[in-house]
């Protein structure tokens, strides 16, 4: 069950763009581990910022992305479903785990995958 951990930031680094920021909870310190990437951690960042930060690091180049395994998807939803159309994840995952935990990475641009979820594992 923890090598998902190591595969979720193989991924991060092989897969997403170098200048991308990962919202996470549960990962966010083995996606720095595993790939380098800047991480921030949703449920410290203020309700109402969710919008502001998605379009804030666009301007700067950045992309971003949230990383959630299974229990933390109603945990995000419900954080920012007053304030942010961001919040329902209403489009397919880039990726997802399927063994043990699932672990779902979404484009929070909100732009649907050109291709189907790439499974990890």
């Amino acid at each position: 069950g923890e090598a998902r951990y190591a595969v979720i930031g193989r991924f991060v680094e092989t897969s997403l763009p170098p200048q991308a920021v990962l919202l996470s909870m549960q990962h966010s310190g083995s996606i720095r581990l595993y790939s380098g990437r800047l991480t921030a951690r949703f449920d410290w960042l203020p309700p109402t910022r969710l919008d502001w930060l998605v379009a804030e690091l666009r301007t700067r180049g950045y992309g971003t992305y949230a990383v959630l395994e299974d229990w933390e998807e109603p945990l995000f939803r419900k954080r920012f479903e007053q304030t942010s159309p961001l919040a329902p994840l209403a489009w397919r995952p880039l990726a997802r785990t399927q063994r043990d935990s699932h672990v779902s990475i979404y484009d929070l641009s909100g732009a649907e995958p050109s291709g189907p979820t790439r499974v990890l594992d």
